[in-house]
């Protein structure tokens, strides 16, 4: 469980890119979102090419706003990252 920005790139740093990952949205205030934390899964792997095969996701935001803004991020990189 990682529950900060910091905390997510501790656990991609000691433990590697995980197979799936369950975001949140709402984070605490003065804290980057979950939607900022897809965003920089997504950059990193566009760098190097990190995310294993069959990388899933799930959101499980009570914001629905920031849940959607989450899914449909996360679901146009992988429908791109398939069709590279």
């Amino acid at each position: 469980i990682a529950r900060t920005i910091q905390e997510v790139d501790r656990l991609i740093l000691t433990k590697g890119y995980p197979t799936g990952i369950s975001f949140d949205h709402d984070l605490g205030l003065e804290q980057p979102t979950g939607y900022h934390i897809a965003q920089g899964f997504c950059a990193v792997d566009m760098d190097g090419d990190f995310m294993p095969k069959g990388f899933w996701f799930i959101v499980h935001s009570m914001n629905p706003i920031g849940a959607k803004n989450i899914t449909t991020y996360m679901n146009n990189y992988l429908k791109h990252k398939k069709s590279l």
